[in-house]
């Protein structure tokens, strides 16, 4: 966790992922490359509990730094 925001009922955290490929991933056998993923997870909090949480990463970098050449299909 870089950074933390909290405002009411809300916390947005700001993610940063290091490692090493070393089992398969999105179908990709392992590679043994260092890799680097970064991304955003969003809380709110309700009666103690995560009510709700959504998160958001940078799939394609982390794609792409694994050599791969298939683009996943945009969702709307």
């Amino acid at each position: 966790i870089e950074a933390l925001v909290a405002e009411g009922d809300t916390v947005v955290a700001r993610l940063a992922y290091t490692g090493t490929h070393r089992g398969e991933l999105f179908g990709i056998a392992a590679t043994g490359r260092r890799i680097a993923y970064a991304g955003v997870a969003i809380f709110r909090f309700g009666g103690g509990k995560i009510a709700d949480g959504w998160v958001l990463g940078d799939t394609l970098g982390l794609l792409r730094q694994l050599g791969s050449e298939r683009i996943p299909p945009v969702r709307g």
